[in-house]
């Protein structure tokens, strides 16, 4: 953003610059996945079970967490000169914790002889019959019950799958739900990390160092946008200055991509919002002004947006809706024209100053390809360089 007075001695030598650039790509470069809560997929079914019945019977199925029935499986008694006898059994659904073979023993002896012993089946089968003992009783196995199973758990709700990252400059996806302004990125929203291009001001390139990262999308209502800086000193213009005249960002928006010409916007329906920076590391901006190329309309209200410091410079998120185009309405549907742009304004060190107060220059996601050479390369004049994506089927 740049006002009428303070550009024309920045155009002349902004010719030459854009002239040398004139090769500047029209849109992104690439992008960068950096949201892992973009991934949404439906989890998988729950735990499985089973359900086991009829006595005896071999009926379990996979997956029950584990159930068992103790029962004596052969009357306890004593044979003459023999040890007592008993038996014990276990049921168990397969794949649940493991769990005994029911089995029964018949131990008894007369002088020492063993009943023989015979083994369950497998998840609580009836039992064998022990073995008559010398001198004693018969034994009798009494069938084992089969556990109970547990009921099968519900499976999670399925998800869309992964998202897939996107050229915002070309293609814009809607959001689930309406935005909640807190600073923090959307679900289902990527950030894309352009090169950007256009630069001008008073350096002869940008600073090291300065770049963004950002995503778009759209709801019923207005455009979304999420835009994270890194910036190795924040550096915004004074509270007596322009907001653009110090570390800020810079969203153009065209409710329905029909462009005025060049050096004009349509009003109501297309402005540039400037957004400055924060001022310290620990509190949010609190500035941001609405212009009509280089008029200014008036101050952005805090409710439509937030500019918050971090680690690596600062991120701002924003909504830009009808009233903030000065419409009455402004409904979008999927295939809906629309247009956008943003701008990068840098600053110098902290403690110097330039033509443009703090600010040492200025690049864009989209200018004019091929420059013209004039201040109609730049969105800020010229509407019809905005990028005019297609809006996506939810």
């Amino acid at each position: 953003m740049c006002r009428t007075v303070g550009r024309v001695s920045a155009i002349v030598a902004l010719t030459a610059s854009v002239s040398a650039a004139a090769a500047v790509a029209s849109c992104r470069v690439g992008y960068e996945l950096t949201d892992a809560e973009g991934l949404d997929t439906g989890a998988s079914g729950g735990a499985s079970g089973s359900s086991l019945g009829n006595t005896g019977a071999e009926n379990s199925s996979a997956g029950g967490a584990t159930a068992s029935t103790t029962s004596i499986g052969i009357t306890e008694f004593s044979g003459v000169g023999g040890a007592t006898s008993t038996t014990y059994g276990a049921a168990d659904g397969i794949g649940g914790s493991a769990g005994e073979f029911a089995s029964s023993d018949a131990v008894g002896s007369t002088d020492g002889t063993n009943g023989s012993t015979s083994a369950g089946g497998t998840g609580g089968s009836n039992t064998t019959s022990g073995a008559e003992t010398t001198d004693g009783s018969d034994s009798t196995g009494t069938d084992a019950t089969n556990g109970t199973g547990a009921t099968n758990g519900t499976g999670g709700s399925g998800g869309s799958g992964p998202v897939t990252p996107l050229e915002h400059c070309d293609e814009l996806r809607k959001l689930s739900a309406p935005p909640v302004l807190d600073g923090e990125l959307e679900p289902r929203m990527l950030l894309e990390t352009p090169a950007l291009v256009g630069w001008n001001g008073d350096l002869e390139a940008a600073p090291a160092g300065n770049s963004l990262s950002f995503a778009a999308g759209w709801y019923d209502t207005g455009l979304y946008f999420y835009i994270e800086v890194t910036d190795p000193e924040r550096n915004p213009a004074p509270a007596s200055d322009h907001v653009w005249r110090g570390d800020s960002i810079e969203i153009y928006v065209d409710h329905d991509a029909v462009f005025a010409e060049p050096e004009t916007y349509d009003n109501p329906g297309t402005f540039q919002f400037v957004v400055g920076a924060p001022e310290n590391a620990s509190d949010a901006a609190t500035r941001a002004d609405v212009y009509a190329v280089f008029d200014l309309e008036h101050a952005w209200p805090t409710t439509s947006w937030v500019s918050l410091p971090s680690a690596t410079g600062y991120r701002i998120e924003a909504f830009v809706a009808a009233a903030d185009l000065g419409l009455a309405s402004w409904e979008l549907t999927p295939g809906a024209p629309v247009a956008f742009d943003l701008g990068q304004n840098v600053s110098f060190p902290l403690g110097e100053t330039g033509d443009q107060e703090n600010r040492a220059g200025q690049w864009f996601l989209k200018v004019r390809d091929p420059a013209t050479g004039n201040v109609t390369d730049y969105p800020y004049a010229a509407s019809d360089v905005f990028c005019t994506p297609t809006l996506l089927e939810p």
